[in-house]
């Protein structure tokens, strides 16, 4: 940095709340960051400020203070700390603890142009570090939605402290516009399709990728556009990591692979649950997992052959590196899932990447003029938080939920029956609409931006009621079952904010 870039950024040398501003040490998007020294006590500080000064300044402002509240609310040696946040004129600013080291991604780059891989010890303490920092995030309702290696930094000792949650969803507080945020290189299935399905397995498939990159060098899926590598997290089969690294411990790839399920449910269940099970591959021990790449649910079937399919292409034209699959079998890299999903995938993530091109609109990306077809079993979805629950219909046609009921799945507990939603609607529930569930404090906010205001909701006061959420940290109940006249449609997690029921 000269002189003449310091002189020429007028915060240098000012004051932000109890700190003067010494010098700018990093920018990004909307943000930039500083030095700063708080001269009564003599700390130092990272001071990151963003300006309100362009037409999306509202949206910018917003994720920024929802960064400061998460952070706020979290108190733990792996997760950078808070000491102010306040408001200057023009900006907002927020006074962090400064850490000196480098960020994962300095130090990856730096290995892979020396073609080395980073030790196997430093990928067990790093992971883990990272690990703890998600559960107890976890644990608070925080969701960070951006793990990526420049958001992990590496301080005196090898510890690793993770940065930036400034796309973080607070459950149970806050919703998010039915876009996708999120770095495409990282990005969890669910995640790509929509945000407002990002639960905490989402950040653990994110972590998945940087343990995949700590270990080979290179990302399961790369493209220069950022909608090919969206496209790739919902649709394909990543490449096993031994096909790139040969040498890698088969316990090791097995770890990665379970991370990198498509279903949030397939994954690890728990941040530390994978750490351990990376701790204990490194010394030779298979996971006693079943690795499946089941496909995740898609929204609304489309008809395939209302869109254009190209040939299938040529195999022996095709130049790909041979798969290493867990039973030894080998495939190609960046296998695809079946055809028929892909298409659908590919109408869905459009449509995504159409409202993100439409300025974050509220309504839903629209599909109007493809035909569609119902599934021969029709789903709904369940859209949940702590405070809400929201009954979807997906489909492109009305359906009735006459004879469906929600019970948490201990014997003690009373079914709720869909028809106390109401009698009209409960049988006849149009498509894309929802039928409503939340706590009498908690408003209409609060509910999926998909639902919209189109129905009066169910209204509860005693926090007994909920049958969708863990009661407690140490609940022994983590399920809830969907019935339909006294047969059990599905079983679906607490742990999750989402699922899907066949309508049978």
């Amino acid at each position: 940095m000269t002189d003449r870039t310091v002189k020429a950024d007028p915060l240098i040398g000012t004051r932000l709340g109890d700190y003067r501003i010494r010098a700018l040490i990093g920018r990004g998007g909307m943000a930039r960051v500083y030095e700063g020294i708080d001269e009564k006590l003599g700390r130092r500080a990272a001071i990151k400020v963003v300006e309100i000064q362009h037409e999306h300044g509202e949206e910018a402002t917003q994720r920024f203070i929802r960064e400061a509240r998460a952070v706020g609310i979290l108190d733990h040696p792996n997760i950078i700390s808070v000491y102010q946040f306040g408001e200057e004129q023009d900006l907002y600013y927020m006074a962090m603890k400064f850490v000196e080291g480098k960020t994962l991604l300095n130090i990856l780059r730096s290995l892979r142009e020396r073609r080395k891989f980073m030790e196997p010890a430093r990928v067990v303490s790093i992971v883990s570090d990272v690990a703890d920092a998600l559960d107890y995030a976890h644990k608070r309702g925080v969701i960070h939605r951006d793990i990526k290696p420049s958001n992990i930094m590496l301080a005196e000792g090898n510890r690793a402290v993770l940065t930036d949650f400034g796309l973080t969803m607070q459950l149970g507080s806050e919703t998010t516009q039915g876009t996708a945020f999120g770095t495409p290189r990282y990005i969890a299935p669910e995640q790509a399709i929509s945000s407002q399905r990002a639960v905490p397995q989402s950040d653990i498939y994110s972590l998945g990728v940087v343990l995949y990159e700590m270990v080979t060098n290179r990302a399961p899926f790369d493209d220069d556009s950022p909608m090919s590598m969206a496209l790739s997290h919902i649709t394909s089969i990543p490449p096993a990591p031994q096909s790139i690294r040969p040498d890698l411990p088969h316990p090791v790839q097995t770890v990665i692979l379970k991370a990198l399920e498509k279903r949030p449910e397939n994954r690890w269940q728990t941040a530390t649950e994978m750490a351990e099970a990376l701790r204990k591959a490194y010394q030779g021990v298979e996971p006693d997992v079943v690795l499946t790449q089941e496909a995740l649910d898609m929204p609304p079937t489309v008809q395939a052959a209302s869109l254009p399919v190209a040939p299938p292409p040529d195999d022996t034209a095709m130049l790909s590196t041979p798969v290493i699959t867990p039973d030894g079998a080998t495939s190609r890299q960046g296998a695809r899932l079946p055809t028929w999903p892909v298409i659908i995938v590919l109408v869905v993530v459009a449509g995504v990447f159409l409202a993100l091109s439409m300025v974050f609109r509220n309504e839903p990306p629209s599909y109007t003029g493809l035909p569609t077809t119902a599934t021969p079993t029709l789903r709904v979805r369940l859209i949940y938080s702590k405070d809400a629950f929201a009954i979807y219909n997906p489909s492109g046609q009305v359906i009735s939920l006459e004879g469906v009921s929600f019970v948490r799945n201990d014997p003690a507990s009373r079914p709720f029956e869909a028809s106390q939603l109401g009698e009209r609607t409960h049988k006849a529930l149009p498509a894309g609409q929802c039928l409503r569930i939340r706590a009498r404090n908690v408003d209409d906010r609060a509910m999926p931006l998909v639902c919209g205001p189109q129905t009066k909701p169910y209204i509860y006061e005693d926090p007994n009621f909920v049958f969708w959420a863990m009661r407690s940290d140490q609940d022994t109940t983590t399920t809830f079952l969907v019935n339909r006249n006294g047969r059990t449609l599905q079983t679906c997690s607490m742990r999750l904010n989402t699922c899907e029921f066949p309508l049978s």
